[in-house]
């Protein structure tokens, strides 16, 4: 059974609390030895020690018995009852899952992805219960003392583990629902400092790079039907500002936190589904009342689409310039006036201080992210001088009109259109300063 059946129930079987195989294959030693023995000894008619109500038949019903309790015990681990991670099976689960990673098979890792899914919410509870015990370990290794490994540690490794870049790819293709499982368990059980941030850095990056993966069929309601309104995956993965700021502050990788290599060669259509993750997390952030603090997962994703649209002084000079470049620059725009839509909606939530910025002050409010933002991209559309009409095009219809153009007057608008037109005063002066050296030397 265990050699030819499916990968599934191989891996069932390998992780139940029993060791299965083991006790099977000790099982069929005494139940055939101890049949032949019976069989030969009843037909030769040996002597045989007096036991009451010990015939031949009970006998045989005794060995049939323990036959079929290991066949049943098979079929209740792999099929009625399928085991998850426990304190029964920490290390054995642990220890089996490396080897598949380790393997990296294509045709398992899409049905070890699944599995690993419904022990989602085990991996969290136990890696959460055993966090105080993480501290006396480490103090222990500290002084020197040995340290024996326990089911939180088992844990945390498998959360590690699975943050394997091939396994991430198979997990967005394949299994979605894990990725959701394990997020919404972190989120539901308020247990920020788990170690899945590699996970969650990765699931993100190819969730983005696959164009057939749940991140691009949850746009909207109108594209997507009842996903695109509900939006599970993205939801579950960026829907929660807790849990994305604490894995971008302690593992540095969140699932915002793409690599910049990456990012350096997106797409349009790459681009704007980042852009509906990040918009996903700040509103969260702005629900929850958190714009009076600084976020750092939120600032590192601001710098990816100040430089997402670096290249669009190629489009200078060319009349039918490349399609993509013009896209990125309108997915930029929109998403600055989206993430102004957001600040209109929980405007009474964020306080301001002053409306100049503090050259003092290391950090910026979020008027001053998004109006340094803008000004990026304004600063970058500049470089089309001509034709005259993509440069009235890009710079006109596309930026400025965006920019300052707005049908509706509120104090969110007022506030970065004047941080803005500072920040560009500011830019004309610096300019003032070498025409004056280059006019007087």
């Amino acid at each position: 059974m265990f050699t030819i059946a499916d990968v599934q129930y191989r891996f069932r079987i390998s992780v139940s609390p029993l060791p299965l195989p083991r006790i099977t294959f000790w099982a069929i030693g005494v139940i055939g030895f101890g049949t032949l023995i019976t069989d030969l000894w009843v037909a030769q008619g040996w002597l045989v020690v007096y036991v009451p109500y010990m015939t031949y038949g009970v006998i045989q019903g005794l060995f049939a018995a323990g036959f079929l309790t290991t066949a049943m015990a098979w079929l209740y681990f792999a099929f009625l009852k399928p085991p998850v991670f426990s304190k029964w099976n920490a290390k054995r689960y642990g220890q089996v899952l490396f080897n598949y990673l380790l393997r990296g098979s294509d045709s398992e890792l899409p049905v070890i992805a699944i599995e690993v899914g419904r022990s989602a919410d085990r991996l969290i509870e136990i890696f959460a219960n055993h966090r105080a015990e993480f501290q006396e370990q480490r103090r222990k290794q500290e002084r020197g003392e040995k340290t024996h490994p326990n089911p939180g540690n088992y844990a945390s490794d498998i959360m590690w583990m699975i943050g394997n870049r091939k396994f991430c790819r198979h997990v967005v293709a394949a299994s979605p629902g894990t990725a959701i499982r394990l997020f919404q368990a972190a989120a539901n059980q308020q247990i920020y400092d788990v170690p899945i941030g590699q996970f969650a850095k990765n699931v993100s990056t190819e969730a983005i790079l696959n164009p057939d993966s749940n991140l691009y069929h949850e746009d909207s309601r109108y594209q997507s039907g009842l996903f695109g309104d509900l939006k599970p995956f993205t939801q579950a993965i960026y829907g929660s500002y807790r849990l994305v700021e604490e894995l971008g502050t302690k593992f540095h990788s969140s699932p915002l936190d793409v690599d910049f290599e990456l990012a350096y060669d997106w797409t349009a259509p790459q681009l704007e589904t980042y852009a509906r993750a990040v918009l996903t997390t700040y509103a969260d952030w702005l629900c929850i009342g958190g714009s009076y603090e600084h976020s750092y997962s939120l600032t590192r994703a601001f710098g990816k689409f100040k430089h997402a649209c670096w290249d669009v002084y190629r489009l200078d000079g060319v009349e039918d310039g490349d399609l993509d470049i013009r896209e990125r620059l309108r997915v930029c725009v929109r998403f600055v006036t989206d993430i102004i839509d957001l600040l209109e909606k929980h405007e009474e939530k964020v306080v301001i201080k002053r409306l100049k910025p503090d050259e003092k002050r290391i950090r910026r409010d979020i008027y001053d992210q998004v109006a340094e933002l803008m000004s990026e991209i304004i600063y970058n559309a500049a470089g089309i001088t001509n034709p005259w009409w993509p440069c009235w095009d890009i710079q006109h219809n596309t930026v400025w009109t965006s920019f300052f153009d707005r049908h509706r007057e509120s104090k969110t608008c007022r506030i970065i259109q004047f941080k803005l037109r500072r920040l560009i005063y500011e830019e004309i002066i610096e300019f003032d300063k070498y025409t004056d050296v280059t006019t007087h030397p």
